[in-house]
């Protein structure tokens, strides 16, 4: 699902707040309807949230913790740091748009919290995904995107110069590289079941594995440096630089 993130973000300010967070500590009982947190170190503990979260910019580079908490609406990130957003417990949350304006913001996933969609349509200089995602849609440009410890289900990149990686502890099952996301660096340090670009100048590289990537119409110019990867080039792609295959000697590398 592709939308235009900046509209819903301010969609979501349009609509009525009905609880401001202004002072830190451990919340258990909200008002129904849309929230905003405004604090940095604030928990919100047990409890269902009907509308959206809104993660402000007065959190700052400061952390936000939800321990069992069920997002009805969506959480907004405008703020927060390296901790950042801390999701916990059995919490569900069916989206979260990651919207900052600069510095580093981290949604960190842990134990059997659930969290469906993740899409990150910011300015940032980096955003940092932990644990387990069903799916990343990467919208932003020019943005580092790393996935720590992660396993995530599909990641969608439609920003054009963005770099994704992928730790050596973590594991994405299907990387989707949209026709307009040029330029795109992809590093493997762990492990990416099948890449699929339609995209010029995209880069596959890294030490991990990567099981097969695909090339589509639209994909020249894509240089492919991990090992023992399954390609497949469309008819018609031109420029594709593929990595060498070992043990013959005579396979270099080269173009198609």
């Amino acid at each position: 699902l592709l939308v235009n993130y900046l509209t819903v973000f301010f969609v979501v300010f349009y609509n009525i707040v009905k609880e401001y967070i202004q002072t830190e500590g451990t919340y258990k009982n909200l008002a129904k309807g849309n929230i905003m947190v405004s604090v940095p170190n604030v928990i919100l503990k047990d409890l269902t949230i009907e509308g959206d979260l809104i993660i402000g910019d007065g959190v700052g580079e400061g952390d936000v913790t939800l321990d069992n908490v069920k997002v009805r609406g969506r959480i907004v990130v405008r703020g927060g740091g390296e901790n950042s957003i801390i999701i916990k417990g059995n919490s569900d949350i069916s989206n979260i748009i990651v919207a900052k304006v600069d510095g580093v913001v981290s949604i960190k996933v842990q134990g059997d919290a659930n969290v469906e969609i993740i899409y990150i349509d910011d300015e940032s200089d980096d955003v940092n995904i932990e644990g387990q995602i069903g799916n990343l849609q990467l919208m932003a440009s020019g943005i580092i995107v790393g996935a720590i410890d992660s396993q995530i289900k599909t990641i969608d990149i439609i920003g054009k110069n963005s770099k994704v990686i992928i730790d050596k502890d973590s594991k994405v099952e299907n990387i989707n590289i949209n026709k307009e996301a040029v330029g795109i660096k992809l590093e493997v340090v762990g492990i990416a079941d099948k890449v699929t670009t339609q995209a010029p100048n995209t880069q596959i590289t890294g030490k991990g594995k990567v099981s097969k990537v695909e090339v589509k119409e639209g994909g020249n110019n894509a240089k492919i440096e991990t090992t023992n990867t399954k390609i497949q080039v469309d008819k018609g792609v031109t420029g594709v630089t593929l990595p060498p295959t070992p043990p013959s000697p005579s396979s270099s590398g080269g173009k198609i």
